[in-house]
């Protein structure tokens, strides 16, 4: 069952080179709800991006004005192309754009205002990462889409269940508005159709002042669990000898036979070369082989058990039934929460420490004194926000929400974690929190509920990108007249149609358990040896792997396998600052396992790069 994946690892960077099939453009069209397309014949070898490609058109644009459910055509088929004037404007179709040290897809995507999917296709060897001093075509949004220059529009995709009425309240804005933006949904709509909407919002709010001497204030400093196996030393007396070896099991779903045969059939855009998501999981061992290598050039011994889980809880069980208990000091993984509760069992059962490389999942570690939990929780990093804005003078805290039950229960999380805070800094006496539900109140609630001459902290539990951009929005039109910082989730790199430089403009930030500072000397370091051994660039995936292996075998080496009793806040592990994580496990309770407390508060410099940032000591500095 134990397999290792160096032949994936060969297969990864070889691929099968193609011959592009020459494209002519049909003569014939045909309008439809006063749109016109092209009606173009699928010829034998031709693939939807070489179609696009001659037509101008974006992959995407095509799929869904012909209900295609992938990029994937045959032969015969009939496709109707939007109609594209290219002599409407002067502007330049592409941009030509010299990659520098630090920039990123997402980066450049936000700059140009197009998406990351854009990039790659007209430039597809960037699906494999930028280097720099690369030169890339970025599509000219303006000439592609006009509507866009202005912001005032953005495309909502119609899903199963919508109807014009539905819309319409979904976004606030009135059926007669959907249709003379597109006038095709007279008739109806359908799935899969494109819609232009207005940007619009509305909101309410209620106002909850709490002060400090209704606040129970708890203490939980929890005594440290310990215990002694026979023939185990405690870690506070274990001394490493380079006559030892480590026993390390890696537990993760690789999907390698699966995998093995999509590298192998690869041949040209349209062919999928990962099996579902599981390019991270791949990147995440390339990272963990470099952090082995480093280890064992420094003296150590170690054996690497790689299990291929393939997200199988029977297997993920028939796995744990097989290991020899008493010979294993570590287990990494797995990576979903049914199987690490699988998993979690065995290494309760056997006093193994298991590592949690991925999952935010609290409950995992609640009564399990061995699982380590390496990305914080969503209730640690509420926790973390909290902290950093209690104790604050002159600053307003609002939660602007939409309503939903998810929504809910994160405010009543902050409400929470804020009175904890309150309750532990000596110099807070009292917080104003407002929040306001934008979906339900009125055009002005949000301005209502700002205060003038003062920071307002907005904070915005969602990821919903129609409801956020619609904040957004109303926000930057108000943020002439008041002081607004903005916290949001990393999600929103992800949203296409929201305005970076509007964000940029209300000091947008938000909390990462990571964060890739390229101007560091270890970072530059582990890119150089990355990109030597696999000929590509490291995704964030590859230096998680490389910093989760690097600092728990070094736990062992200092501590024994029993490290769990040693790592506090004060530990001086040389790695406890990691490439990319910053360290700090702490006991969730006396019974519990630990849950890494390191995070990074992070925002966009004036060249859409992330920068870590003290949002405290810069409003105390600016209020001196």
């Amino acid at each position: 069952m134990k397999k290792f994946i160096s032949i994936l690892i060969l297969l990864f960077i070889c691929f099968t080179g193609y011959s592009q099939i020459e494209i002519i453009k049909s003569e014939e069209t045909i309008v439809i709800n006063n749109k016109k397309y092209y009606v173009h014949k699928v010829e034998l070898g031709q693939t939807l991006y070489s179609i696009c490609k001659a037509y101008n058109v974006p992959q995407k644009e095509v799929a869904k004005t012909n209900n295609l459910h992938s990029f994937s055509i045959n032969a015969g088929q009939i496709l109707n192309i939007p109609f594209v004037n290219n002599n409407e404007n002067n502007f330049p179709e592409f941009y030509s754009h010299k990659v520098i040290q630090g920039e990123t897809l997402f980066s450049l995507a936000k700059k140009y205002e197009v998406s990351i999917n854009d990039i790659i296709k007209h430039n597809p060897e960037a699906r494999y990462g930028i280097k720099t001093d690369q030169i890339l075509k970025i599509l000219n949004i303006n000439k592609e889409n006009p509507d866009n220059k202005n912001n005032q529009i953005y495309y909502y995709t119609v899903e199963k269940g919508n109807t014009l009425f539905s819309i319409s309240q979904k976004f606030g804005i009135s059926i007669d508005k959907i249709i003379s933006l597109n006038p095709e949904t007279e008739n109806g709509i359908k799935i899969g159709q494109v819609l232009k909407i207005p940007k619009s919002g509305s909101n309410i709010s209620e106002i909850i002042v709490v002060n400090n001497d209704s606040v129970n204030n708890q203490n939980n400093n929890y005594s440290h669990l310990y215990f002694e196996d026979e023939n185990i030393t405690p870690c506070n007396k274990f001394e490493y000898d380079k006559t030892m070896t480590f026993n390390i099991v890696l537990m993760l779903p690789l999907f390698l036979n699966r995998n093995i045969y999509y590298l192998g059939n690869y041949k040209e855009d349209k062919d999928q070369m990962f099996y579902k998501n599981t390019q991270r999981f791949i990147e995440i061992y390339e990272g963990i082989l470099i952090a082995l290598n480093k280890l064992k050039s420094q003296g150590l011994s170690l054996n690497l058990s790689v299990y291929d889980t393939e997200n199988d809880g029977k297997k993920v069980k028939d796995i744990m039934d097989e290991l020899n208990y008493p010979e294993i000091d570590l287990i990494i993984g797995p990576v979903y929460s049914g199987n690490i509760k699988i998993a979690s069992h065995y290494a309760k059962k056997h006093h193994i420490n298991l590592i949690s490389p991925l999952s935010q999942n609290k409950d995992l570690i609640y009564d399990n004194p061995f699982v380590f939990q390496v990305v914080p929780s969503n209730e640690m990093r509420i926790k973390k926000t909290s902290d950093m804005y209690i104790g604050l003078r002159d600053t307003s805290i609002l939660i602007i929400h939409n309503g939903t039950e998810n929504e809910n229960k994160l405010i009543e999380v902050y409400k929470t974690k804020l009175l904890d805070s309150l309750s532990i800094n000596n110099r807070a006496t009292e917080l104003s929190l407002k929040t306001v539900n934008f979906s339900t109140g009125g055009d002005n609630s949000v301005e209502d509920a700002l205060t003038a001459g003062t920071d307002n902290i907005i904070i915005i539990p969602s990821d919903d990108e129609v409801f956020v951009t619609q904040v957004i929005d109303k926000l930057y039109a108000l943020k002439e007249d008041y002081q607004i910082r903005l916290v949001g989730s990393p999600r929103w790199e992800n949203f296409q149609n929201i305005n970076i430089n509007h964000l940029k403009s209300m000091s947008f930030h938000y909390i990462s358990p990571i964060f890739i500072n390229y101007h560091e000397h270890s970072v530059k370091v582990f890119i150089t040896e990355y990109r030597a051994i696999y000929e590509t660039e490291p995704s964030k995936h590859a230096f998680q792997g490389f910093d989760i292996m690097y600092y728990f075998v070094n736990a062992l080496r200092k501590y024994g396998r029993h490290f769990q009793f040693c790592l506090l806040s004060s530990d001086t592990l040389s790695n406890k600052k990691g490439i990319v994580y910053d360290f700090d496990f702490i006991r969730t309770n006396k019974n519990g396992g630990f849950e890494n407390n390191g995070t990074f508060f992070l925002e966009y410099d004036e060249n859409f790069q992330l920068k870590q940032v003290n949002i405290k000591k810069e409003l105390e500095k600016k209020k001196k």
